[in-house]
């Protein structure tokens, strides 16, 4: 039983809560909403709570085809967006109240959700798709790759903020798009090269 088992876990749990409200959803509703038994859910997870805690640690950081993408693109704000993608997709399917209660979880305890020191495997493949941005003349930005990471991390975090608090009224996906690419200051001929679909979003 692994992430995989986790992650479809949460993803049943958090249809749950957005349906029926998250103090009304019990771990017997959560399991038969993802056919598991009682000990499986707690082989993951100690309690309801920990669904909210433990948001980001089972997200998949490379669904299908971003391996693909990572090996194969020459852009290296194509490569950024395929790995902050997959997250901020994640928040923006969970809902602006679940994700309130997600932050608000970190504020009454510590928690540490959003600690990027457990994302080390997360960090050093971004860090190094920046650094070769820098290299190769594709982001024009001269901060230290590591310092860039902890920037987009801030940025994701701080507009997810400000989405909640907005009710979910703005578009956060394309908010943290615009922001990351200003921050790497992608030069013009590689951030025109966006991945399908997004000249449609940003419409």
């Amino acid at each position: 039983m692994g992430k995989g088992t986790a992650y479809e876990i949460q993803k049943a749990a958090i249809r749950l809560f957005n349906e029926s409200g998250y103090a009304k959803v019990t771990v017997r509703d959560i399991c038969e909403a993802a056919d598991i038994t009682k000990s499986t859910f707690y082989y993951h997870f100690p309690g309801k709570k920990a669904i909210l805690t433990d948001f980001y640690k089972y997200t998949p950081v490379l669904p299908a085809g971003m391996a693909h993408k990572l090996a194969t693109s020459d852009n290296a704000w194509e490569k950024v967006w395929a790995c902050v993608e997959p997250m901020v997709d994640w928040t923006v399917a969970a809902g602006a109240a679940i994700l309130s209660q997600v932050f608000v979880s970190n504020l009454q305890s510590d928690t540490n959700t959003f600690a990027i020191e457990n994302q080390q495997g997360y960090a050093e493949l971004l860090v190094g798709i920046i650094k070769k941005g820098q290299e190769e003349g594709q982001f024009h930005t001269r901060s230290a790759p590591h310092s860039v990471y902890v920037n987009i991390i801030n940025i994701i975090l701080g507009i997810a903020v400000q989405w909640c608090i907005h009710g979910g009224g703005f578009d956060e996906k394309q908010a943290i798009r615009d922001s990351v690419e200003s921050l790497l200051s992608v030069k013009e001929e590689y951030a025109a090269l966006r991945p399908k679909g997004d000249a449609a979003d940003a419409g």
